[in-house]
């Protein structure tokens, strides 16, 4: 799934790169691998919290009086400090892959705004050529 969802995204970027710079022979910056590591990265930021919420879900009885004296313990304020610690890293790490991939920020937006209409425009025209 991980592989299916990478060769998307590789597809969706090379999208994004012909509609920034209205060329349909621009290469993009980036390969497979990197969209493969992100993708993948991405699985597991979220999957590791949604798997949580599935075990306490299954096992109720257990999770509860778990939880219950994990939020009431002052720890919890552990990994918000840590968040608020790392976030500013996140953001430039965000921007500087952005600089990389498309010249700035904006431009990344841009690339996400035009590629998203390009597709919502061809999923539209094959819908109505199949009626």
């Amino acid at each position: 799934m991980i592989a299916v969802t990478a060769a998307m995204a590789v597809l969706m970027h090379r999208l994004e790169v012909m509609v920034t710079h209205l060329d349909w022979r621009a290469r993009p910056r980036v390969g497979y691998r990197f969209h493969v590591v992100q993708i993948s990265s991405l699985a597991l930021y979220l999957g590791l919290p949604l798997q949580v919420i599935a075990w306490s879900l299954n096992h109720r009885s257990v999770a509860e009086p778990l939880f219950h004296h994990v939020f009431s313990s002052p720890w919890i304020w552990l990994p918000a400090g840590m968040w608020l610690a790392v976030r500013p890293l996140v953001a430039k790490n965000r921007d500087a892959v952005h600089r990389h991939l498309y010249g700035n920020a904006g431009r990344a937006l841009l690339a996400s705004v035009l590629s998203t209409l390009v597709c919502i425009g061809v999923l539209v025209l094959i819908q109505l050529s199949l009626r």
